[in-house]
């Protein structure tokens, strides 16, 4: 299971009918890291697709302003409460991996974890990564990592430092 932080915002919605761009950064981007860790799947063109992963938002509204608009706390509150714990424990994946320090905070919350935070998320994702993940229930992993849209891949972690980051997920999911 995959969960980012939010969706786009309503143009983008409107725009694309509900799909995503099929040339989204963000979405190509986490495509080859999935590829990296032995996961292939295709853009999606309908909704007819049926596969082996589950993706979400920590947020599930639409907000407005553009796709990197600011969101607003209390949302996150609202559906981590009731929307993505109980969604987590409806698909009960072997991984999740949190898309951002934003989305990785709001499953912590969820599951009232209290967690040591250190000065860079970089510590977090590695130290994380390095432990097998963090328990969130029995046969439930938690692994953060970096957000991989485009001002992230290009101002703080490349795609090769990210690809080095979801190794251990690929480990997780074997041994899981």
């Amino acid at each position: 299971m995959i969960v980012g932080q939010d969706w786009g915002d309503t143009n983008y919605f409107l725009k694309w009918k509900g799909f995503d761009d099929p040339k989204n950064p963000t979405n190509l981007n986490l495509m080859k890291l999935l590829d990296s860790i032995g996961i292939t799947i295709q853009p999606i063109v309908g909704n007819d697709q049926v596969g082996t992963l589950f993706l979400t938002n920590a947020i599930l509204c639409l907000k407005q302003g553009g796709l990197q608009s600011v969101v607003d706390d209390s949302w996150f509150q609202n559906c981590r409460k009731y929307f993505l714990k109980p969604l987590i424990e409806i698909v009960h994946p072997k991984v999740v991996l949190a898309i951002g320090k934003q989305a990785f905070k709001a499953i912590l919350e969820a599951y009232n974890i209290a967690y040591n935070w250190p000065s860079k998320y970089e510590i977090v994702v590695v130290r994380e990564g390095k432990a097998g993940g963090i328990k969130l229930q029995k046969g439930i992993s938690l692994f953060p990592v970096y957000h991989c849209g485009r001002k992230i891949v290009n101002m703080t972690r490349d795609m090769n430092a990210q690809m080095n980051d979801w190794k251990p997920i690929k480990l997780a999911l074997e041994i899981a």
